[in-house]
């Protein structure tokens, strides 16, 4: 009964990260929620553990989302997992439900991936976040399907996986597995939200080609094709077509196992996904786990960056539907910041402080070209310079390998009352970044723009 590596090629599904906390806010209720583990196992549950895990029950560090206890994982490198089977008290799946369990995760030690799996008589049932490293099932399957970036660290985050996009709606669970690559976290309440028959919602309007099977849960909500719905408080939400998923306020799914799954988030094709504000995904297998972020073509990734455009025609894979591939992609986005001193200042998406979102970040394995074209202005003097900068960067494996190569900075033009302001390229090795970096002068209110663009090779 270990879930473990047998191998089942299912329909090409997509499931959700919701983070009620911090991004992500669950449309869900918790008065829909019905709770399956919660201090404690369902009767008649065997537990197992494998890869140096165990069921260990914790009331502190971190205090339980739920009640009284939750339920650590062991601390190990590589694949690891606590998981039950068999239990007598099952878990019944209808039509419209959502799989859900609280994940947190250890900001000390955090895992590289972190999965969860059902058993409804077979453990072919697999939804993960982060890297893919667990080679179980068949990666872009519902035996194994990323649903993006992984969970923020050092807070409880709901991690949400609609039943339909799991294979799971009409089935009854038995067991549920807790499973980590390296790392360690906590874990709690677990159960489904949701229900077969929700009440209908304010001016819904559900069609039903081939076959139906469409809900809309969201008021002025509108689900059709085959197996399409939005979710409860997607209000405005559209989904159509096969499998599509509409879970956000506002949010637009439009495609063959699409998913909009945060407010305002628009996607178009098959197996595409957004999970942020405002996010967008286009084409076939894009992923958009930025707020505003844009991925397009065949697996593109915007890699959680705000206000970025990822662009990508396939890559070096052999499964076309692996999500968010991007080990072979373009990218651009615009950087700014405001300053009014002699201090070097890092340029980011969203003109504040550098941090994990708003800065070129390079993922494990992988070598960068960037080019930025800088230009600042003192919006009082009208003073301005102009900068071209080529260079590459390399990440090994961790944020502090990240390293950048002999940048090469060209003065394009400049006002005299601009000679003395300069740029510069550091690494942010806490977060793994490129920082462009404008210096002007002390009392000078200076705009700094850059417009940058990349290649990205990942692997």
């Amino acid at each position: 009964m270990n879930p473990n590596r047998r191998t089942f090629v299912g329909a090409a599904v997509v499931g959700a990260l919701v983070a009620p906390l911090a991004r992500g806010v669950s449309a869900q209720s918790a008065s829909t929620d019905t709770v399956w583990v919660d201090d404690a196992l369902p009767a008649g549950a065997t537990m197992a553990s494998d890869g140096g895990d165990g069921w260990n029950w914790i009331s502190a560090n971190p205090a339980p989302f739920s009640g009284s206890q939750a339920h650590q994982s062991g601390s190990s490198a590589g694949e690891h997992q606590h998981y039950f089977y068999g239990a007598t008290v099952a878990l019944p799946v209808a039509v419209g439900d959502i799989l859900f369990a609280y994940v947190y995760l250890d900001p000390a030690n955090p895992p590289g991936e972190v999965m969860l799996q059902w058993n409804d008589g077979s453990w072919e049932h697999r939804a993960y976040w982060g890297a893919n490293l667990i080679g179980w099932g068949t990666d872009g399957t519902l035996n194994r399907r990323s649903m993006g970036a992984l969970p923020l660290t050092g807070q409880w985050v709901r991690l949400e996986v609609p039943a339909i996009q799991m294979g799971l709606e009409g089935k009854t669970l038995n067991g549920m597995a807790f499973t980590l690559y390296g790392g360690r976290a906590a874990w709690d309440y677990a159960g489904k939200s949701g229900s077969s028959s929700p009440p209908p919602a304010d001016e819904t309007f559900v069609t039903s080609l081939d076959g139906g099977n469409n809900v809309a849960q969201g008021s002025w909500s509108a689900a059709g094709g085959y197996g399409s719905r939005t979710g409860p408080g997607a209000n405005g939400g559209f989904a159509f077509g096969q499998g599509a998923t509409a879970l956000g306020g506002g949010a637009i799914a439009f495609g063959r196992s699409s998913l909009a799954a945060y407010t305002d988030t628009f996607v178009f094709g098959q197996g595409c996904q957004a999970h942020s504000d405002n996010g967008r995904a286009a084409g076939w297998a894009c992923l958009s786990t930025g707020d505003q972020g844009y991925a397009h073509g065949h697996q593109a990734s915007d890699r959680g960056i705000d206000g970025f455009e990822a662009y990508a025609h396939g890559g070096f894979g052999t499964n076309p539907e692996t999500l968010g591939l991007a080990n072979a992609q373009t990218g651009r986005t615009v950087l700014r910041v405001l300053t009014n001193n002699a201090t070097a200042t890092p340029l980011t998406t969203d003109g504040g402080g550098p941090g994990f979102n708003n800065q070129i970040r390079l993922p494990d394995k992988s070598s960068f070209v960037l080019q930025w074209l800088v230009v600042a202005r003192d919006i009082s003097s009208g003073d301005s310079r102009a900068w071209n900068v080529l260079a590459m960067a390399t990440r090994g494996i961790g944020a502090g390998s990240t390293a950048v190569f002999a940048p090469v900075i060209t003065n394009v033009a400049n006002s005299p009352g601009a000679i003395a302001w300069s740029v510069s390229l550091t690494i942010d090795t806490y977060n793994g970044a490129v920082q462009l970096n404008g210096t002007g002068s002390v009392g000078k209110l200076i705009q700094w723009v850059a417009a940058m663009i990349d290649g990205e090779n990942v692997g």
